[in-house]
């Protein structure tokens, strides 16, 4: 139960600011973050490293990661084409971005809340730029906390290399953004068989309810799933099932989407926004004007920045909607 309130507690990010430079290096001189980042600063070693980054000298762009706004650690991206030589030795091309990480507060390890930092900074911050075409890390391959993070978010490992003057091996992993180029990769077909559906419900169920501390609630057998007009829809990508949704076609000449869920370890890399690309090129041959949407609060950005308009923000579930024609 804890895990699951972890999961539905808010993370956000914002820019490192020399009034966290004190936080940080309490931080990085925690036993169990100075294991691995090797940086055991006093606060004028702090600003001679991460000043720069802060005023925009340095290439490297700092995050606090922030629950419920209270600060727990940071997390960092650069270009792979600003520091070459260590991206030559990763196989890192030009396009891709690193990240590092740290959970600075000891009592917020091992919560689970690694992965999630990871999917939704990558997803709200890294793959924001459009040119970032894949986030490529090394983490060390006897720190199995963060390994495994980069794992649950998502990432393959791809090699293992050993870095000049470093005792100790590193397992590259990799994550690509998937684009719009790929839509071959991707098919929006129906629930059929009963594989399909039990497929279909587990991933409404833990994704838009159990995910959200909400046990035992998600029904199964809502007539409306089998009713005529009603698609309920999965996304598979590369033969794997990786998203669903129902399009319901009961409202004239506006379609309305009903429950879209991204399964959980497949977030924040970009299937959502296919799975819409897709739903509109459905609605365009099903003669639709519009989609409409009636958005949990904390999906509302999403649905904007693929560019609905939001029509009542009041509701509960405000409504947003989308001209295809």
């Amino acid at each position: 139960m804890e895990n699951s309130l972890l999961v539905k507690a808010s993370l956000s990010f914002r820019p490192l600011r020399r009034a966290d430079f004190p936080l940080l290096q309490e931080w990085l001189s925690a036993p169990h973050v100075a294991a691995w980042w090797n940086e055991r600063l006093d606060l004028p070693g702090v600003e001679a490293k991460y000043g720069p980054r802060v005023d925009g000298i340095e290439p490297t762009h700092v995050f606090v990661i922030e629950q419920e706004v209270r600060p727990i650690g940071w997390i960092q991206w650069y270009l792979w084409s600003d520091y070459s030589d260590h991206a030559g030795k990763l196989g890192a091309e030009p396009g891709s971005v690193g990240i590092d990480f740290a959970i600075g507060e000891l009592g917020m390890t091992g919560s689970g809340l690694g992965p999630i930092a990871i999917r939704q900074f990558v997803r709200q911050v890294v793959f924001s730029a459009s040119y970032v075409r894949s986030v490529v890390s090394d983490p060390q391959e006897d720190n199995v906390r963060s390994l495994r993070a980069f794992e649950k978010a998502g990432f393959k490992v791809v090699r293992t290399v050993q870095l000049t003057g470093e005792e100790c091996r590193r397992r590259v992993v990799r994550l690509d953004r998937p684009h719009l180029a790929d839509l071959r990769e991707y098919e929006l077909r129906a629930v059929q068989s009963e594989a399909d559906w039990s497929t279909y419900h587990r991933i409404r169920r833990t994704v838009l309810f159990e995910a959200r501390g909400q046990f035992g609630v998600y029904n199964e057998n809502n007539p409306d799933n089998r009713k005529e007009g009603n698609y309920p829809l999965l996304l598979a990508f590369q033969g794997d099932v990786v998203g669903v949704v129902r399009l319901d076609c009961d409202s004239g000449d506006v379609g309305i989407i009903r429950q879209l869920a991204i399964d959980g370890p497949a977030q924040g890399v970009g299937h959502g926004r296919v799975l819409l690309e897709l739903l509109v090129a459905r609605g365009i041959a099903l003669g639709f004007r519009a989609l409409e949407v009636n958005s949990d609060k904390q999906a509302v950005g999403f649905y904007q920045r693929f560019g609905f308009n939001l029509i009542h923000g009041e509701r509960e579930y405000p409504l947003l909607q989308l001209s295809i024609r």
